[in-house]
């Protein structure tokens, strides 16, 4: 049996282990991933993302453009759903001429990669495939492919943005994720698991309270991460306890913050807590986009990799400084290629180019994935809940609402077959990030209302999340 954060046996056994088994397990779950991530693909698409560092703007665009005709070419020819939607809108990918005439294919949403995922799929014979899931920031299960090529191209994605700081391969990574490294009710240290196949330390984002922040301290400081990257929630929270404390003693060439809106607040108690810069990366498990943040502040698109339109409600292009609606088309993947793909997040491009040199499109900023965390009884601020709902395809939309610090209520659209076995997995992984300490209240509902701007809140807490904000 393959281990997996998701798999629920997996974690009882692995939560009886004393520590020094859960390193090894920690070493295992990196064998198993390395192949995916790290290769020969990898390397080489690192290189090229290296020798296009000095391309041009119209270089660029020229490649982006045969990347993008030659990708609707294949989806095309191997992609059911595609081919028949070009049939029925009458749209031949030889004519595709410019990159406006993208805008003659639909946009392709959540609900229709759900209901269409078996025609999405590509009838090709491709290498290894991936089974991925993800929720988003909605709540909505999503279940995809993705070939071991296009991960380990992302992946080069990822390692390019941290060359920006001088990071290299080996050096020592401090990860703060939604990783269950320890029991959810454990208040004892350690709350985190070290592999030595990547020399990198999993720190639980889930056990972050005013109590157990100098163990997690202590523990970064010996362990003298080159690289801290993560949630900036939880990043920002250790931030705040060093400037309280007036330590200085953790400094890393850089932190990188993903998952998440980095805030400017954060930004700046980072930055001045560990001595060093702040980069946000974008990206999304569908891997449609990839925008890296250098010096400058400015999100720069991966050209290799994907195609990104801002469009207004109306569907048409959001002008320069306009905010819009994120539109992506993945480039990498061939299993189940997503084109104009609608990620759920708003964004808003510049006209300028970028003084750091790169010559690609840039984002001023995106701002999309503003989650609210959930205050725990003890403490602790909890994020990307999102995770609890990865495996429920009986659940439409979710929703949580926070009102007061010992009780969330747990707003559910449920879809056919959905039933008690589906609540109790919910409940146990609700359970596994926020303890027993907390009420859950499980209610179904036909409808989760939006904001006036029609966006969907995945979590609504009016509990405050200052840093021992829970003394009340």
């Amino acid at each position: 049996m393959r281990f997996s954060y998701s798999n629920w046996r997996w974690l009882n056994l692995y939560f009886r282990f004393p520590h020094f088994m859960k390193n090894g397990i920690a070493l295992l779950y990196s064998f198993q991933q390395r192949r995916n991530r790290f290769g020969k693909i990898f390397r080489e698409q690192l290189e090229e993302l290296q020798r296009n560092r000095s391309l041009s703007f119209e270089e660029r665009t020229r490649d982006q453009f045969q990347r993008l005709k030659a990708l609707l070419i294949y989806v095309r020819d191997n992609v059911p759903y595609y081919h028949d939607l070009f049939q029925s809108i009458g749209f031949s990918p030889e004519s595709f001429q410019k990159f406006e005439d993208l805008r003659q294919i639909p946009l392709l949403d959540k609900e229709t990669v759900r209901t269409e995922k078996d025609r999405l799929i590509s009838k090709a014979k491709l290498g290894p495939i991936i089974h991925t899931h993800t929720s988003g920031t909605t709540g909505k299960a999503l279940h995809l492919l993705l070939t071991r090529e296009a991960s380990q191209r992302a992946y080069a994605c990822v390692w390019f943005h941290y060359t920006w700081a001088g990071i290299q391969r080996g050096d020592r990574i401090a990860t703060f994720a939604g990783h269950p490294v320890a029991r959810p009710e454990s208040l004892k240290p350690p709350f985190w698991i070290y592999d030595p196949l990547e020399n990198e330390m999993f720190f639980s984002s889930y056990h972050i309270t005013p109590a157990t922040l100098p163990f997690y301290v202590k523990a970064l400081a010996q362990f003298r991460p080159v690289l801290i990257r993560g949630y900036p929630s939880s990043i920002y929270l250790l931030a705040m306890y060093l400037l309280q404390t007036g330590r200085d003693d953790i400094r890393p060439k850089a932190v990188f913050t993903s998952s998440e809106t980095l805030f400017d607040f954060q930004r700046k108690a980072i930055e001045q807590a560990f001595g060093c810069k702040v980069y946000s990366y974008y990206g999304n498990t569908e891997r449609v986009a990839h925008l890296l943040e250098c010096q400058e502040r400015n999100f720069h698109v991966i050209t290799e990799s994907c195609v990104i339109e801002i469009l207004r409600p109306d569907g048409s292009p959001a002008s320069f400084g306009e905010c819009g609606e994120l539109v992506c088309t993945g480039l990498f993947d061939r299993a189940m290629p997503l084109i104009r793909y609608r990620v759920g997040d708003m964004g808003i491009f510049s006209p300028d180019r970028c003084p750091c040199g790169i010559n690609t499109p840039i984002l001023k900023t995106i701002t999309g994935r503003v989650e609210d965390v959930v205050v725990t009884p003890d403490g602790r601020h909890v994020g990307r809940l999102d995770h609890a709902f990865k495996d429920t395809l009986t659940v439409k939309e979710a929703q949580i609402v926070q009102e007061k610090l010992d009780s969330i209520l747990v707003n559910i659209v449920p879809r056919e077959g959905f039933g008690p076995e589906d609540e109790k997995r919910i409940l146990r992984e609700l359970r596994l990030r926020l303890g027993e300490a907390i009420q859950i209240q499980i209610q179904k509902v036909e409808r989760i209302p939006r904001t006036e701007t029609g966006k969907f809140r995945f979590v609504i807490s009016k509990v405050p999340m200052e840093l021992g904000s829970n003394k009340q």
